[in-house]
């Protein structure tokens, strides 16, 4: 009888992770449909203008990232290395400025 039990905690770990693959392989051939989405010709255009602009070394004329979006970076990176969120406003440190 503990012969089975040591048999089954043998094989539980390859199975396991046959399965796992399986699944993983399986979800992969799903299609999302965020990513299938067919860009429109307005957008085709713009990025196309932008990448022309890059190229020449010009400016573009949009930000690269709203304030909105700076500011919640900036709050991912302070949780991330663990400091209070308000210790960095607008990308400057406050401490700094003391």
């Amino acid at each position: 009888m503990q012969q089975i039990f040591y048999s089954l905690a043998v094989l539980a770990c390859p199975v396991g992770m046959g399965v796992m693959m399986w699944l993983m392989m399986r979800s992969n051939k799903k299609p999302s449909g965020d990513s299938t989405a067919p860009a429109s010709e307005k957008e085709l255009a713009q990025l196309r203008a932008e990448l022309d602009s890059l190229r020449a070394g010009q400016p573009i004329d949009r930000p690269v990232a709203t304030q909105a979006e700076l500011d919640k970076l900036y709050t991912d990176l302070d949780r991330l290395r663990g400091a209070e969120p308000s210790a960095v406003v607008g990308g400057t440190d406050e401490k700094a400025k003391r």
